[in-house]
């Protein structure tokens, strides 16, 4: 006699087992170990099986690799749409001559292959993308020092998590950029109307895009900086500066401009007139500032103008440095 096995016949089918059914409609998973994150859905479906048994689903988790699926404990096997998987990914291919298998490309280039067990279900084996997840995870905890761009990051995920994962960074936008503990706890208890993301897609936007950019400007803190020492160095010992002494014009305007030899520094001053006063009291203050300074000036040289020489205005005795 031949064992024949159906999807009706709940033994012997592997728990990790993913079957791929060109006939089924929806995507569905029995192992809940398989899930991650299995919560109530919006869109409950009836699913009817070969013996006319029906089945209400109302929940769903999230398929490492795959994206949101439906789940219940109750049902035959793990199915998967085969009209699903060939939208999700790059391309599926068939070729009995090469291999007896279905042989599914990822966006990143990788294969995972749905092969026929000894009754003929064609099946992927779950644990080799547990596996293929765990080398992923230790080959980045034992690099160091590798830079890694968004679109390397994004061969990782699926279409549709990426999808997803877009969708709920727009989300965190959009709210005012909460803290990712409040962010997270919004979305599992419904706060958020119409809002068909999960925090799992919340944690692969972290992942993918690493923390918001908007969120860390409006919540890092002053740390208190380092002191900083500050060495103080002796005051310059006081020179006797030769102080030059012009008067410029520029663009009809009348300036007062100074030049020390020894230390040459500027000073301008804008003069209403070249009266002995007004130029007396615009020198004097050229002399307060070199003496705040500790400086002393004790020559004064005057450039004759081409009308009368500032010398001749001023006699030697007028100034007090």
């Amino acid at each position: 006699m031949t064992k024949a096995q159906t999807l009706n016949d709940k033994r012997g089918i592997n728990p990790m087992w993913i079957l791929c059914n060109n006939e089924s409609m929806v995507d569905i998973i029995k192992n809940k170990n398989m899930l991650t994150i299995i919560r109530p859905t919006n869109n409950p479906v009836e699913i009817t099986g070969i013996g006319g048994t029906k089945i209400r689903v109302n929940h769903i988790g999230d398929l490492l690799g795959y994206g949101s699926v439906y789940f219940h404990p109750d049902v035959s096997a793990n199915i998967i749409s085969f009209h699903h998987l060939a939208k999700r990914f790059k391309s599926i291919t068939y070729n009995n001559r090469v291999k007896d298998a279905f042989i599914v490309t990822r966006d990143d280039n990788s294969t995972m292959e749905f092969i026929p067990s000894v009754e003929g279900l064609y099946h992927y084996d779950f644990n080799l993308s547990v596996e293929r997840r765990k080398e992923l995870e230790s080959i980045k905890k034992e690099t160091a020092m590798i830079i890694q761009t968004v679109d390397g990051i994004k061969r990782n995920f699926s279409k549709k998590e990426i999808e997803y994962a877009d969708k709920a960074r727009r989300l965190y936008v959009t709210i005012g950029r909460p803290s990712q503990k409040i962010f997270e706890k919004m979305l599992k208890r419904g706060k958020l109307f119409n809002a068909n993301v999960t925090t799992q897609d919340y944690r692969n936007a972290i992942q993918i895009y690493e923390k918001d950019l908007g969120g860390i400007k409006g919540k890092t803190t002053r740390k208190k900086p380092d002191h900083i020492p500050i060495i103080l160095f002796d005051q310059p010992k006081p020179k006797n500066l030769v102080l030059s002494v012009d008067v410029m014009y520029f663009t009809g305007l009348m300036f007062l401009t100074t030049v020390s030899r020894n230390v040459n520094f500027i000073t301008t001053s804008l003069l209403e007139n070249r009266r002995k006063q007004t130029l007396l009291q615009e020198i004097q203050k050229v002399f307060n500032i070199y003496q705040g300074k500790g400086h002393e000036v004790n020559n004064i040289e005057f450039f004759d103008t081409a009308d009368t020489p500032i010398h001749t205005l001023l006699a030697d005795n007028e100034f007090q440095s």
